[in-house]
């Protein structure tokens, strides 16, 4: 795993790990995004998101793993159902891969239900990540045709 000696996740409780587990497992996200690019091979990228109306909060988290970025979300937002609510929303998003790695390992104990895609995303960077010439520049991970 030499390609990830980038980031180095801070040493953090385990209450940090399992409170932090638990907000992603309820209003948290782990996205798997694959991209097409004009060439024949795609491209995939993990991030971490956790929206809330409690700024404070997601600016903890930010601070604790020193990865990250708070950012506002439109502040109208409506839900599936049709009704709105003009609460500020604000979101935390971990989008490098090194950290989005690290930070999946640290939790993973911790989580209920994104355990499992959690586990098929770190166990595809794992596979990905032995071979340095299946990154980009980016950092997003190479899906080769045959593999």
């Amino acid at each position: 795993m030499t390609r990830f000696q980038k980031y180095n996740l801070p040493t953090l409780l385990p209450e940090v790990l399992s409170y932090v587990a638990g907000i992603i497992d309820g209003e948290g996200s782990i996205v798997i995004q694959s991209k097409k690019k004009e060439t024949k091979n795609g491209r995939i990228r993990f991030r971490i998101e956790i929206y809330n109306s409690n700024k404070e909060m997601l600016d903890w988290i930010a601070k604790k793993f020193r990865d990250g970025k708070v950012k506002e979300k439109n502040p109208l937002h409506i839900s599936r159902r049709g009704y709105g609510t003009k609460a500020q929303m604000y979101f935390w998003i971990v989008n490098k891969q090194e950290a989005v790695y690290k930070i999946l390992v640290a939790i993973l104990p911790y989580l209920i239900i994104k355990k499992s895609k959690a586990g098929k995303a770190i166990a595809f960077i794992e596979e990905r990540v032995t071979n340095p010439r299946q990154w980009d520049k980016a950092g997003s991970v190479v899906v080769w045709p045959n593999g």
